[in-house]
């Protein structure tokens, strides 16, 4: 396994980590988290560290695949799917996901709280699809370098 993929492993393994922990706030009633800063917070920084991961494993992965990361989040998870790693689909709501998270970060005084709220379970959803992804292209990797030996 290469450094990189080494790398993207184990960036892998705390993503899933990071969504366990913000799994159970979904079930939170909008009441219940509204009510709670300590819980919003902890929400909001769980989701931008999940984002963190998952771009940083994009870069990675384009890293491994000779291409150098561009220096904007949202156009490494593009040129991911240029590459046939994700679906547009995935890449668009992925590439969503680093606008809320840009606005969770710089625009803190103006979230909307019933929204994040709202939206919790299916950027959840998109993640684990991202690390289903994500694993799928580090066995088809490995695969291939097998094969090469």
């Amino acid at each position: 396994m290469s450094p990189d993929k080494s790398v993207i492993s184990e960036k892998l393994v705390a993503l899933l980590g990071y969504i366990d922990e913000l799994e159970p706030h979904i079930s939170v009633s909008l009441d219940e988290y509204l009510s709670s800063s300590l819980l919003r917070r902890a929400v909001e920084r769980l989701f931008q560290i999940i984002v963190e991961a998952i771009v940083d494993i994009a870069d990675l992965i384009l890293s491994d695949s000779g291409i150098e990361p561009p220096a904007a989040a949202r156009e490494s998870l593009a040129r991911v799917q240029e590459l046939g790693i994700l679906s547009p689909t995935l890449a668009d709501r992925l590439i969503q996901t680093v606008g809320v998270r840009n606005r969770l970060v710089h625009q803190y005084d103006r979230i909307d709280n019933a929204r994040v709220h709202v939206g919790l379970r299916s950027f959840l959803r998109r993640a684990k699809e991202f690390a289903v992804v994500t694993e799928a292209w580090l066995s088809q990797r490995d695969e291939e370098e097998t094969k090469t030996r």
